[in-house]
């Protein structure tokens, strides 16, 4: 009969091997893309309420007017979303999508970072990765590229 503390050890043998393998990280990746650009791709997600709106204050601010609302200069919400997004669309034209393909990019390299930061904090590159991996597939951070929020964006500068 096998011992069950040593079944275990050799379990976590095995997850560390697979986990610290070349093909891990660019498979992780892999998922981590398709499943935000399959997202993207549902359909049409209209931007309501505050993505609604930074969406409308990066449009103007692309075009040249200030960071207002009806009007009137405000601050009552940051201006660093918007202030992107407005850079974002002086190169592209106000779209959408190039506000979610830039929620794309973000999102990659804050997972990346998430797994340089996770190697660096506990000294062990399998916190890293696996940490990236859970960033992968939580339906939370996948469900954050087609609306453009702030999240992403933040999540990235943090």
């Amino acid at each position: 009969m096998r011992n069950p503390i040593r079944q275990g050890a050799d379990w976590l043998i095995c997850l560390r091997a697979k986990v610290e393998a070349d093909w891990f990280m660019p498979a992780v990746m892999a998922v981590f893309i398709a499943l935000r650009i399959a997202v993207l791709f549902v359909g049409p997600l209209p931007q309501g309420s505050d993505y609604g709106w930074y969406l409308a204050r990066a449009t103007e601010m692309a075009a040249g007017m200030d960071y207002q609302e009806n009007g009137f200069i405000t601050a009552f919400w940051p201006v660093g979303w918007p202030a992107f997004l407005a850079a974002l669309f002086k190169l592209t034209g106000p779209s959408v999508l190039a506000g979610q393909l830039a929620n794309l990019v973000l999102a990659t390299l804050a997972c990346l970072l998430t797994a340089r930061l996770g190697e660096e904090l506990f000294r062990d590159r399998m916190v890293g990765r696996l940490a990236a991996l859970m960033l992968a597939i939580f339906p939370n951070q996948i469900g954050y590229v087609p609306e453009l929020s702030t999240e992403l964006f933040f999540e990235c500068m943090l």
